[in-house]
């Protein structure tokens, strides 16, 4: 099979309008693929009112509800009403539904939902790649900001400690439900997995499956430098208001730095939380349009992400495509997956980051060259390029394993 005729099932608990790294992630990479010449449709958690189906750039995007979805206060959040760590019936034969009528060739499962994925595959065994974006497939956190690395050393080891830790997130029975699952779930079978952030592959041991590194896609087409009246004093926040992103140890530099005024949007699980205890030279500002996120980067001399966990995501990316300097947290050990070490400007000591603030506002060398690794390593056409040749490598692995041995000998 040609690789540019790849029907692809992207199935994700999460896909915009919903904000975050996997919601944007999975959109990004179905035009990617689009643009490679792959048939692309999308499965996913209907939130609110959206729309059963709508094709949106060329790609076909299915929404569907599960039972859990259905059953009312379940969740905390009603706008994220996220699939749980075991297979949903209703799921299931939504997707095989699906399956039978997109035909596609290989599916490609994003978190929880991975789980439905599996018993709705078994009729069809298609080719099965599972991506977990996140410590979802071994901690009920997913993350947690009890500990550097955003997940402990023994992930369910200690049945009263996990309880404990989700605890906050869920409630005692929904920690102990979500515990429960994980523990008998976590085992599985697919043809390739994929992480996409590198700590996440110190927790993968367990899992047989060949393991493969994909960079975040970034549109460097679209977060790039432009010109606009550039702030000489402020510094941008660029990461939600979430505990697992470090904004404790972001206030603390604010507070250190009053003559600086630090600028975050007001956004994240924990914002009113932040709200409370933020510094007076801490503003929060009102959630963006998409459209309007370069021009708003590229007022800024300096952007801070996530200073906990030690892997960026894609508003460290972002940022530094947009030419900018970026202080966050990367654990210099994973310039061991790329080329060239990362340009960003690393610690999550207090006195140290005060130090890379002070000394690289403004620091336009530090930015070019922040973009150009970007583009190097995280363009969307390199990262979707390197992902349909895994597909291929996937489909054509199975269908010579499905040869008798006499012919394949033959070949």
């Amino acid at each position: 099979m040609d690789e540019i005729d790849l029907r692809v099932l992207f199935v994700s608990d999460v896909f915009p309008p919903l904000i975050g790294g996997q919601e944007k992630e999975i959109q990004i990479l179905g035009e990617g693929l689009r643009r490679e010449g792959c048939d692309v449709a999308v499965c996913t958690l209907r939130q609110g009112t959206l729309p059963y189906f709508r094709e949106e750039n060329g790609v076909r995007v299915y929404r569907i509800e599960g039972f859990f979805q259905r059953i009312p206060h379940l969740y905390s959040n009603p706008e994220r009403r996220f699939h749980p760590p075991v297979v949903d019936q209703v799921i299931v034969n939504s997707l095989r539904k699906l399956i039978r009528y997109e035909n596609p060739d290989i599916i490609h499962a994003n978190g929880w939902m991975l789980y439905s994925v599996l018993s709705a595959n078994k009729p069809y065994k298609l080719p099965l790649i599972v991506t977990f974006h996140d410590f979802g497939f071994t901690c009920p956190r997913r993350w947690s900001p009890l500990y550097f690395g955003g997940v402990c050393d023994n992930p369910l080891s200690a049945f009263s400690e996990c309880l404990q830790c989700g605890k906050n997130t869920y409630g005692l029975t929904k920690s102990f439900l979500s515990y429960c699952c994980i523990k008998l779930n976590r085992s599985f079978t697919c043809d390739a997995l994929i992480f996409t952030n590198p700590n996440l592959l110190e927790k993968m041991d367990y899992l047989k499956p060949r393991k493969f590194y994909l960079e975040h896609p970034i549109e460097t087409d679209f977060f790039k430098p432009v010109r606009v009246h550039e702030y000489k004093d402020r510094v941008l926040i660029w990461a939600k208001l979430d505990r697992m992103k470090g904004i404790d140890l972001i206030f603390k530099i604010a507070r250190i730095l009053p003559e600086y005024t630090f600028d975050s949007i007001f956004v994240g699980d924990d914002a009113s939380y932040y709200k409370t205890i933020k510094p007076d030279n801490v503003t929060f500002l009102s959630k963006l349009a998409y459209q309007e996120i370069p021009q708003f980067i590229n007022r800024y001399p300096l952007v801070i992400g996530q200073l906990l966990v030690g892997a960026f995501g894609h508003a460290e990316l972002e940022a530094m495509s947009c030419g900018k300097p970026v202080v966050a947290y990367w654990n210099r050990k994973y310039d061991a997956f790329y080329e060239i070490p990362c340009p960003i400007l690393s610690s999550r000591n207090v006195e140290k980051l005060k130090d890379l603030v002070v000394s690289n506002m403004g620091n336009n060398q530090v930015g070019a060259a922040g973009r150009e690794w970007v583009i190097k390593n995280h363009s969307v056409s390199k990262v979707s390029s390197k992902l349909v040749k895994l597909y291929g490598w996937v489909v054509e692995h199975r269908r010579l394993a499905t040869v008798p041995v006499a012919q394949s000998s033959n070949r």
